[in-house]
């Protein structure tokens, strides 16, 4: 017969059995939930690794694990689940404390042998069920999107990382830009102490940096690219050039019934300014007749009067000062309004040294960006020769036809031979013999000059072209390559 102290213990181990269980397995559903949290947080906005957001729930779980398998269960709260389960009334309870007490009363004992006949059809899985809670299907749940979503996590994190390294070509044209570009744009708003400068400098030198940055694709760096070209052309735009410039032209021209302002005007027509300045200001207004005054006051007014609203206000008012003053005949209004319009050359000078150079730094940036856009497709060879009549940027990597196939060209078809007769040497012949140390001819150093101040005059002319005029990358890698061709080489008098 089994004693109490068995038949309890074994209903204590199921409580502690049954307590660990249930602990663990709501622990687990929080960490579940928790770990879910953490992923997801992750994928939004990465700052662990996602395996330490599977792991920190994990450490979580196995800490309150832990500290439930440490609770121990006494043989007296086995005996109250006893007389619960099977409706005692507390006779478990009593047997074991008047066995453990150490009595000769004959009731007690009597009592505990009562209860031990009742102990023996206890069954302490009945007492003490163990099945999963509740929670136990959610939490598999939670745990399998969990670890779904880790693992997508983690692969997104490496196919991103490889997708973040820098572009070659990216880092290559932040270079270059950095060395050509960067450096021209800083100088000029250093020497002009120009504000619109500095900004645009500032500007570029922010574009460069987003360049370097990882994730930047071809798409990205073609953006960046032309998002330069459109500040330096916004720029070019500020600077009004070309309206200007007709506002000088029209001033050069009604300075022409004067003779002692043809040189400015002459200077002003031809796009000196630097002259055109140094001869506004030497003019003495004096000089001029009655009729030359009245003719130029009357073609100035008519300039103004058919000025354009993009008309410089500053360059009118100068105009109006001179004409007031030759229709006043006030030779101190009018040697100031020839000041301010000497001033208004000297800025479009340095409009045109600005323009000038901004137009060689788009140019540098329309190169870049045909090397870019080069490296995104074309021009690359291939193993396909399907057809296909949709749109695409994949043009150059396949083959035309099937090379390799088809039948072989025919060697013995008709030709046309004609047999020569006759014995070698024979017949009538020129020879002409020249000497390798014979000295070049007064003629023959001529030609030789003549013909490469030819080359250099047209190769200085085509880099100025190619210096001021946006023209597309391969017009100008073609250009520069044919007079590389046709560079006069030594012992060559005549040129190719």
């Amino acid at each position: 017969m089994r004693t109490i102290e068995d038949i309890l213990s074994k209903v204590r181990r199921r409580l502690w059995l049954q307590r660990v269980t249930r602990v663990g397995t709501i622990a687990l559903a929080a960490a579940a939930a928790l770990a879910l949290l953490m992923v997801v947080l992750q994928w939004w906005r990465p700052s662990l690794s996602p395996l330490w957001a599977l792991a920190i729930p994990g450490l979580a779980w196995l800490g309150v694990t832990g500290w439930a398998t440490t609770q121990r269960f006494t043989l007296t709260d086995a005996a109250l689940v006893v007389d619960q389960y099977y409706g005692m009334k507390d006779r478990a309870i009593s047997a074991w404390q008047f066995a453990n007490a150490a009595a000769d009363d004959p009731l007690k004992q009597l009592q505990v042998s009562d209860t031990l006949l009742h102990l023996q059809k206890v069954r302490p899985a009945d007492c003490v069920p163990i099945a999963a809670p509740r929670v136990a299907r959610n939490t598999a749940v939670l745990l399998g999107v969990a670890a779904v979503l880790g693992a997508a996590v983690v692969r997104l994190g490496s196919s991103s990382a490889v997708a973040a390294a820098p572009l070659p070509i990216a880092a290559a044209q932040a270079d270059h830009l950095r060395t050509t570009v960067l450096p021209e744009i800083q100088r000029l708003a250093e020497q002009h102490d120009n504000s619109d400068l500095d900004a645009l400098s500032e500007k570029l030198e922010t574009l460069i940096e987003q360049l370097d940055q990882p994730g930047v694709d071809q798409r990205d760096l073609l953006a960046q690219l032309s998002e330069m070209q459109q500040a330096l052309e916004a720029s070019r735009e500020a600077l009004q050039l070309e309206a200007h410039e007709d506002q000088l032209q029209a001033v050069a021209s009604a300075m022409q019934p004067a003779e002692s302002l043809q040189n400015a005007a002459a200077a002003l027509q031809d796009g000196d300014y630097d002259q055109a300045a140094e001869s506004l200001k030497s003019v003495e207004p004096r000089s001029l007749s009655d009729k030359e005054r009245r003719a130029v006051a009357d073609n100035l007014k008519k300039a103004s009067e058919s000025a354009t609203e993009k008309a410089s206000k500053e360059m009118q008012q100068a105009t109006q000062q001179v004409q007031e003053g030759l229709e006043q005949q006030d030779a101190s209004k009018t040697k100031q309004g020839m000041e301010k319009l000497a001033e208004m050359a000297k800025q479009q000078a340095v409009r045109e040294q600005l323009d000038q150079a901004m137009a060689s730094q788009m140019n540098q940036l329309a190169e870049s960006k045909a090397q870019a856009r080069g490296k995104q497709g074309g021009n690359q060879p291939g193993d396909s020769d399907s057809k296909s009549n949709k749109a695409s940027d994949q043009w150059g990597r396949g083959t035309a036809g099937t090379p390799n196939e088809g039948p072989a060209t025919t060697l013995d078809s008709r030709r046309q031979r004609e047999q020569l007769t006759g014995q070698q040497a024979d017949g009538p012949r020129d020879t002409e013999t020249v000497q390798a140390d014979q000295p070049d001819t007064p003629e023959d150093t001529q030609a030789t000059r003549a013909y490469q101040e030819r080359y250099q005059k047209f190769r200085n002319q085509a880099e100025a072209v190619l210096e001021n005029e946006s023209l597309p990358w391969g017009h100008r890698h073609t250009v520069r390559q044919y007079f590389e061709q046709i560079r006069p080489q030594p012992n060559d008098p005549e040129g190719p």
